[in-house]
């Protein structure tokens, strides 16, 4: 086995849920200067080398439900995530009998690196995003194929880099930098049923949701403002559309969130359903 190969092995062996991954899709989305016997003979050594050890593959549990209906996870703003949180979202799409998952934004927070200021006290950058990741596996294995929006707070890294001035050539991609299975998918906006799904940056107030649907002309569903959990309809003579906002998830206790410390006005913890594209649903969570 070469080096490359090598490279691709110790991949595959180190995170045993790419090894249902096809060759093909292995270099496409990490290993694309590879050739692809190389990515072949590498994954057919790590499935018959993970089976000597008995590596137990995660199942994908949205196969039993029906894709047609939406679980939303909002903002979790990892490692800041409430505890509990998780294991809220799986009970939601097993009551709701969600198959599709779509995380509405902000999966981390990146609080040392903000623009804002950060605290002194807190962990360094590399601490915050290594315990980051690490929480994030946890998400990972519980819902292996998510539809993700690109959140403010996931472009720090981005955004720190372009204004050091370094060509985009030079970073990695989203799936990379925050060591994402191939079944998450990430992009500013995503459409489904007939609805979008974005994560709002640039939006305020209490009505930002459904100004969003009238803008977009098309019934949509946002995150980004932590205290702000509804679901607004707007009828006309041609269609009627909704607007909801699905709150988040987030632990504001968390020096992270300190920024609001003395506002009366809390996050609302809470994940969205939408049911066949018409049907909204904010389910808060019991504290």
């Amino acid at each position: 086995m070469n080096k490359k190969a090598k490279k691709v092995y110790d991949l595959l062996i180190s995170k045993p849920g790419y090894l249902k991954t096809s060759a093909l899709t292995l270099k496409k989305e990490f290993f694309p200067s590879n050739n692809l016997q190389d990515v072949y003979d590498a994954l057919r050594q790590a499935r018959t080398d993970s089976k000597s050890v008995k590596v137990k593959l995660p199942k994908k549990a949205t196969n039993k439900f029906d894709k047609n209906n939406v679980l939303i996870i909002g903002d979790t703003h990892e490692p800041f995530c409430k505890e509990g949180y998780l294991e809220f979202c799986l009970e939601t799409q097993k009551k709701y009998n969600c198959g599709t998952v779509i995380h509405i934004g902000d999966l981390v927070d990146n609080h040392a690196v903000s623009y804002h200021e950060s605290d002194p006290d807190g962990r360094s950058p590399g601490d915050e995003f290594k315990l980051a990741l690490d929480n994030c596996q946890k998400w990972y294995k519980a819902f292996p194929d998510v539809l993700i929006c690109i959140g403010n707070h996931d472009r720090l890294p981005f955004r720190k880099a372009y204004t050091a001035g370094l060509p985009k050539n030079w970073l990695k991609s989203y799936q990379e930098m925050f060591n994402s299975p191939v079944g998450w998918k990430w992009d500013f906006v995503h459409k489904f049923n007939n609805v979008i799904y974005q994560h709002g940056t640039g939006l305020s107030g209490e009505m930002a949701s459904i100004n969003a649907a009238r803008e977009n002309r098309q019934s949509t569903v946002i995150g980004h403002l932590h205290t702000v959990c509804n679901t607004r309809f707007l009828a006309s003579f041609k269609d009627l559309i909704f607007g909801m906002n699905v709150g988040c998830g987030i632990d504001h206790a968390k020096y992270a969130f300190a920024y609001g410390r003395e506002n009366t006005r809390k996050p609302v913890l809470s994940c969205g359903v939408v049911l066949n594209g018409k049907m909204p649903i904010n389910v808060p969570m019991n504290l």
